[in-house]
């Protein structure tokens, strides 16, 4: 068998074995999970730009913290929950303590000193000698990251497809889905190509249905738009705001053309082989929804990508690139 389908199926058999709530719920998924292990779960919402990574889980003896980008949407945010929640159950913490114990490190296992800088930023007020391990979510540098986002995609496929199967008319519900999928697969592949490391494997997906594929990448397409907001520098976000003022629209238009707006400014930043702005201002400042998942919030993402995508041809666009470009 293959690392993959061990991975798979170890991550099946995790799932098979949990009370998934329904209607679902991120926080009866945690507290159940939480009672189960004897310790508590918090949230933690942070802000991060950059490279930085867009989650966190910070074990101690008694608390986990689960760690969460607060910029993002809904769904995205619930998928990295999903993937802290999947390096919990998988095991990946444990295993962290147990490679720092073969190091000499058994008594006060500590962070690595890039991980104490993420650290500092998560939880503040937490001394490092409390602490376990700490796992973060910066893409899929290796195969841990690689098999708690696969636990996480596999969750999050799950919980759609439940709810889906809690309407009428499946066989709509699957032509609804191709839709959704071919609309958010334009702004995906562009965003891919630039960012090839958002896509945790295509060999993972070589048989993945449609839902599948569309919770995979609905999250890439988010995980693209942290990554790159660090190339919008502030002086050029404001200009796009006055560019997007000039043309008329609707409130929810006007935020799809300024979405649209920067992510042309960042993708145009990394063609040119620009540096990370030292501060970003955020592609993404939709209101997030509450900790609830169904299947419509995917389609809900995939019309916004489209929405977004729709803008990008826009020919004023071409004055965002000249302005990247200081033309």
């Amino acid at each position: 068998m293959s690392t993959t389908s061990t991975i798979r199926a170890k991550c099946a058999e995790i799932l098979d074995g949990m009370d998934i709530p329904q209607p679902f719920s991120v926080t009866r998924l945690l507290a159940t999970v939480a009672r189960r292990r004897g310790t508590r779960i918090l949230l933690v919402p942070t802000h991060w730009g950059g490279s930085a990574p867009c989650g966190a889980l910070v074990t101690t003896d008694h608390v986990v913290y689960v760690c969460y980008h607060a910029d993002t949407s809904a769904v995205h945010q619930t998928q990295i929950i999903f993937h802290e929640l999947g390096h919990l159950l998988l095991g990946h913490a444990d295993m962290r303590v147990a490679d720092q114990s073969r190091q000499g490190q058994l008594d006060a296992p500590k962070p690595q000193a890039e991980e104490m800088a993420v650290l500092q930023r998560l939880v503040p007020n937490l001394s490092p000698a409390l602490i376990r391990a700490l796992m973060a979510r910066n893409l899929y540098k290796d195969e841990l990251e690689q098999a708690a986002e696969m636990f996480a995609s596999t969750l999050m496929s799950r919980v759609a497809r439940a709810s889906m199967h809690m309407r009428a008319a499946p066989a709509l519900q699957r032509a609804h889905t191709g839709r959704s999928l071919n609309a958010i697969t334009p702004l995906w592949t562009a965003l891919a190509s630039i960012l090839p490391e958002i896509v945790l494997s295509s060999d993972d997906y070589t048989s993945a249905d449609d839902v599948d594929l569309l919770c995979r990448r609905a999250v890439e397409i988010r995980d693209a738009k942290l990554r790159l907001r660090a190339y919008v520098a502030p002086e050029v976000s404001e200009k796009i705001n006055v560019l997007v003022n000039r043309v008329p629209q609707s409130r929810t238009d006007a935020q799809a053309l300024r979405d649209a707006g920067e992510l042309t400014a960042a993708i145009e930043a990394v063609r040119l082989g620009r540096p990370m702005a030292i501060s970003a201002s955020p592609i993404n400042r939709r209101t997030d929804r509450d900790w609830t998942l169904a299947y419509n919030d995917l389609v809900e993402e995939a019309r916004w990508s489209a929405r977004v995508t729709g803008w990008m041809g826009h020919p004023f666009m071409t004055d965002i690139r000249r302005l990247v470009a200081g033309t």
